[in-house]
């Protein structure tokens, strides 16, 4: 199965300022990323294209270390504020919800629960981390949370 088989009008680029500049033209209704791209990575293109629209992202990438064949690591992130530092490792107890007064009640505390409950059963791991411009420095402003799904095949 490929996009275009689906109906779907696919562009590529080769790096991401040819990326931005094609989105400058004309705005995707999605896009595809890969985090390691020449000329700008995803992640400052991400930037850049919230400065102008919400449209939906998708990262595919590579992970160059520690390759391991016989498990795939799902990747979650979003580009809201992040998670506060204090509250990081909390959001996967049981009825924890970090929300507006207005928003209060909304939502039970029970996804991320549930989920690493379902992980480590199968004797996998699940975390949240935020993202920052660079990981090396903890001390940025976070661009939004990563939460990370490591499953067997």
């Amino acid at each position: 199965m490929t996009l275009e088989a689906e109906g779907f009008d696919v562009e590529t680029y080769n790096d991401g300022q040819s990326a931005l500049d094609a989105f400058n033209r004309r705005l995707p209704d999605m896009a595809v990323l890969d985090i390691k791209m020449p000329r700008m990575d995803g992640m400052e293109l991400l930037q850049r294209l919230r400065q102008k629209t919400n449209m939906p992202v998708i990262f595919l990438t590579s992970k160059e270390d520690e390759i391991d064949e016989n498990r795939v690591l799902v990747v979650v992130e979003d580009t809201r504020p992040g998670i506060p530092e204090g509250v990081l490792g909390k959001v996967f107890n049981r009825f924890y919800s970090e929300r507006p007064a207005n928003d209060f009640g909304s939502n039970s505390g029970l996804g991320l629960a549930i989920s690493k409950q379902i992980v480590e059963a199968h004797d996998e791991a699940i975390w949240a981390e935020n993202i920052r411009p660079t990981q090396m420095d903890a001390t940025s402003a976070p661009l939004g949370a990563r939460f990370v799904v490591g499953l067997p095949l």
